[in-house]
Formats: structure tokens, C-alpha cells, sequence
């Protein structure tokens, strides 16, 4: 790649971080604020647990944001690392590691739309509610619509499957096919061969990690 893709990666990065952390800011102050948590820790916890919670919500703020975003940006590298992996084990040589990498972070803006949405219809179009309505609002996972489900284990594989990572699929299926010069299908497979396999063995491990625990 030259300086001028070089540049148009590391603006993606830099975009994508400022608007995941503008988005955190604004759900944990405006659309989770403090009425909210008062009524939730009043609920849940003797009082003076609650006063305590409380006190402590915004401590360490700027900490915890900072190792998100290392987080997301390590989940940029290590996605980038298993499809350039399987590109070489494909012989699709032509696709370089920087090439891939603008693809991902590109590809991973779809994951800041929930988020984004979700402040979008607490701010607007809902006048009251709760840190569980909050943490219900998950319409886009097919978690949402199985209901009376009777194996807590199965609640993150559900959650899993969803719109988004449909959407993030499907873009870094087409990237990559005009990034790398291939094929749809060849695109396609490389995808399953690589994000694909290694979601789902993530996926059995934490659903093994749930059923040894419980």
C-alpha cells in the first residue's frame, strides 16, 4: 500500500475510535444517567451498597475506555492476522496484510450502528425507562425472538447470530473481493474459512467455558 492508503487506514482507525468513544461517553451519561441508575441500584441493593455503586459509577472512566479501545483495535489485528493466514494456506498471495486491515476496520463499523441506534431511540422515542430495558434492547439478535428459552448457556451463541454480523459478513466478503482481485465465491470462502471458523470455535469455547462453570 502506498502513503496515500497508508493515510486512509490509519483515518479509519482514528474515526472509528473517536466515534466508539464519543458513543460510550453519551450512553453512560446521558441515556444511562443518574435517575436511571438510582432507581436500578435502590432496587437491587440495600442502600448503602447503592449510595456506594453510585459514587464509584464514573470512577476510572477514562481507564476503562482506554483498554476498550485497545480491545477493539487488538480484535482488528488478530482478524486481520487469521484471514491473511488463510489467504497464504488459499494462494491468494495478493492480498496484503494492510489490505486486509483497512477491510476489517472498515467492515467493523457496522458493530458502532446497535450502539448508535440504540442512544438514538432512548434519546427520542422512549420518555421512561430502565437499565433493563436498557440491556433488553436486542432486537437485532436472534436471542430477542426465541423466547421461554430453558439453557442460560445458549443465551451468547443466540446473541451471536445477529443482523450486524450478517452486515460484517457481507463487507468484508465484497472488500475484500475488490481489495484482493478475487472472486466473489473465493472471497466468500475465504471469510468462512477464516472469521467464520474462528467465531465459531470462540463461540464453542465459551459456551464449554458457561456449562463447565454452572
Amino acid at each position: 500500500m502506498n502513503f496515500k492508503n497508508d493515510k486512509k487506514l490509519i483515518l479509519a482507525l482514528l474515526f472509528y475510535v473517536l466515534i466508539d468513544i464519543l458513543s460510550r461517553l453519551i450512553y453512560n451519561f446521558h441515556i444511562l444517567n443518574e435517575n436511571i441508575l438510582i432507581n436500578h441500584y435502590y432496587n437491587e441493593f440495600a442502600s448503602s451498597v447503592a449510595e456506594e455503586k453510585l459514587k464509584h459509577f464514573g470512577d476510572n472512566m477514562a481507564i476503562r475506555l482506554l483498554i476498550s479501545e485497545l480491545f477493539v483495535i487488538a480484535n482488528f489485528f488478530l482478524i486481520t492476522s487469521i484471514i491473511k493466514t488463510g489467504a497464504i494456506l488459499l494462494d491468494f498471495t495478493n492480498i496484503a496484510f494492510k489490505k486486509i486491515l483497512f477491510v476489517v476496520v472498515i467492515s467493523y463499523y457496522v458493530f458502532l450502528i446497535p450502539g448508535i441506534v440504540q442512544i438514538i431511540w432512548f434519546s427520542f422515542f422512549v420518555e421512561s425507562y430502565t437499565v433493563e430495558s436498557l440491556t433488553n434492547f436486542n432486537w437485532h439478535t436472534l436471542l430477542y425472538w426465541i423466547k421461554d428459552l430453558n439453557y442460560d448457556f445458549l443465551k451468547y451463541p443466540l446473541s451471536v447470530i445477529n443482523l450486524y454480523e450478517l452486515f460484517f459478513w457481507i463487507s468484508l466478503t465484497l472488500l475484500l473481493k475488490r481489495k484482493g482481485e478475487i472472486s466473489f465465491w473465493n472471497s466468500l470462502k475465504l471469510v468462512s474459512y477464516t472469521y467464520g471458523l474462528g467465531l465459531f470455535i470462540w463461540v464453542v469455547f465459551v459456551v464449554f467455558m458457561l456449562v463447565t462453570v454452572s
